[in-house]
């Protein structure tokens, strides 16, 4: 949960899971995919020399390098921090980009599921509250090891109104004791 006024908020991603629980998976492939996601950003960025990325995640920064080529994005934001005041919760999206003339987020993912466009509609909702620009789309990016990628784009009306009632399902669960809030820093 990140701070706000005396106040925690709750991250998309914890919302999101606690409602729609994930298969666990091995704390390895968690770690290698925020190792992926912070050298993508680095790239991205031009920060760091490609060089020295970890032969681990090579492959997935390729792949995501490759799709803003192939797409010719130029990222506008990393990594960028949004929340709502009004509905309160939080969360960082990966890349704010323009396609055809329209803003549109993107998030990478080792796998896209089902819920991928609840989290992109989430960082709209925030996003829009906080300049006032509103985005319709988002593009969930699955990289793979191989260099490759599969870009799953959505539009986000419907997905907005969606995870407002997750969000209230997921504050009900927490009033009844059914799930604990993960607290942790931005």
């Amino acid at each position: 949960m990140a701070k706000q006024a005396d106040k925690s908020l709750p991250h998309v991603t914890d919302i999101i899971n606690a409602v729609f629980p994930q298969r666990a998976c091995d704390p390895w492939y968690l770690e290698r995919g925020s190792a992926a996601h912070a050298w993508t950003a680095q790239r991205l960025m031009d920060a760091c020399k490609h060089d020295d990325v970890d032969p681990c995640i090579d492959g997935r920064v390729r792949a995501a390098l490759r799709y803003v080529s192939d797409f010719k994005l130029i990222p506008e934001q990393i990594e960028l921090r949004v929340q709502s005041h009004k509905h309160q919760f939080c969360g960082t999206l990966d890349m704010l980009t323009t396609l055809d003339r329209a803003p549109l987020i993107v998030d990478w993912k080792g796998s896209v599921t089902k819920t991928a466009v609840l989290q992109l509609a989430a960082y709209a909702i925030a996003y829009q509250e906080e300049t006032g620009k509103r985005i319709r789309e988002g593009m969930a990016v699955e990289t793979h090891d191989d260099e490759s990628y599969t870009a799953n784009r959505y539009k986000l009306t419907t997905a907005k109104s969606a995870f407002l009632h997750v969000l209230n399902v997921y504050r009900w669960m927490l009033k009844e004791g059914i799930t604990n809030a993960r607290t942790r820093d931005w």
